[in-house]
């Protein structure tokens, strides 16, 4: 990430926090065209995300529902592997390797809108990670995406790592290759069929969230990504799933931390 990019999202984040201000323009307003429900994956030790992807959304007018993350440090690996929840042998065999006990977390936290999806008989909802935000000209991309997709889709990408795909219109991509997946868990909508068909098949949890989505065709789910993305990351937030072990990890993410809090003590 460059110095640029880092002070705009700075100032996309003061923006957030310090103004109250309402769509200027009936036609930027996302929650009218997606018409479904929003879900933001957040922390509840995290209050700054949640307090910025909130006031963000509702500018775009989405009146988001917070589902509390699962957090990962607070599991206890044993009963997880007691209950069937996780298994490390197929996390191995599956991802080739172990699974941290955040990304265990991530996965149970999306794991558990589906089956709020399946159980309150949700047709289809949008799911955001709380460091996101959205690309510019959102609306038109929106609408473009929704009007272009075709009916058979489960899940649609609203940020992927995949450049392998074929583009069917000027707004909707289709992943085909066995080779890229649409990895990627940020931001996406999904139908009740969608998560029906990952629900099953996430347990024992083996895959980080953002892999059960790139993987999820495999599993019968018809997935489409928007074109262009978006969905793009807020990369003034530290990540919270990936174990910081060097010393230069460490002392950027206590960097961030500090921004955030005083910049939220200053504009609030």
């Amino acid at each position: 990430m460059d110095l640029s990019t880092f002070i705009n999202d700075i100032r996309k984040y003061v923006n957030n926090i310090s103004s109250n201000d309402s769509l200027s323009d009936a036609g930027d307003n996302i929650g009218e065209i997606i018409n479904c429900p929003v879900f933001v994956v957040n922390l509840e030790r995290s209050a700054y995300r949640r307090k910025f992807i909130l006031n963000y959304l509702a500018k775009m007018g989405i009146n988001a529902e917070v589902i509390t993350a699962v957090e990962g440090a607070k599991l206890d690996l044993e009963k997880l592997k007691t209950d069937g929840i996780y298994d490390e042998q197929a996390a191995d065999e599956a991802f080739s390797r172990q699974l941290t006990l955040p990304e265990i977390g991530a996965s149970l936290s999306h794991a558990n809108i589906y089956k709020k999806i399946i159980d309150e008989n949700i047709d289809k909802a949008i799911i955001l990670e709380d460091d996101v935000m959205f690309c510019d000209d959102a609306a038109n991309i929106f609408r473009g995406m929704l009007n272009d997709v075709p009916d058979d889709w489960d899940v649609i990408q609203l940020y992927y790592t995949c450049k392998d795909y074929e583009k069917i219109t000027d707004h909707v991509a289709l992943f085909r290759s066995e080779k890229c997946i649409p990895v990627g868990a940020p931001g996406y909508m999904i139908r009740r069929s969608g998560a029906k068909k990952i629900l099953d098949k996430v347990y024992p949890v083996r895959y980080p969230a953002d892999s059960i989505i790139g993987r999820s065709p495999r599993w019968g789910t018809k997935v489409y990504g928007s074109l262009p993305q978006l969905v793009i990351l807020n990369n003034l937030f530290p990540t919270e799933i990936h174990q910081r072990k060097k010393f230069s990890e460490k002392l950027r993410y206590n960097v961030k931390q500090l921004i955030i809090s005083g910049l939220s003590r200053i504009f609030s």
